[in-house]
């Protein structure tokens, strides 16, 4: 199990890198991402990113957190 600061770094870098690779499909223009993180929250979404399509590359849009990983 990692801690929330952990917890938090890892859902930031997954994101990251899956909205990094969406980008290269040219269909693409949003993405949003939901997280389920079972032994912080279970049974609900935990974290949550929007990107949006600028040139070749995807960019955050917004960003929301439980409180249990603020």
């Amino acid at each position: 199990m990692n801690n929330a600061k952990r917890t938090k770094n890892l859902i930031e870098m997954y994101s990251e890198d899956l909205a990094a690779n969406l980008a290269k499909e040219d269909d693409i223009s949003e993405v949003t991402i939901f997280w389920e993180v079972p032994y912080h929250l279970e049974g609900q979404n935990i974290a949550k990113f929007t990107y949006k399509r600028k040139g070749e590359n995807m960019i955050i849009g917004e960003s929301w957190y439980d409180l249990s990983l603020r």
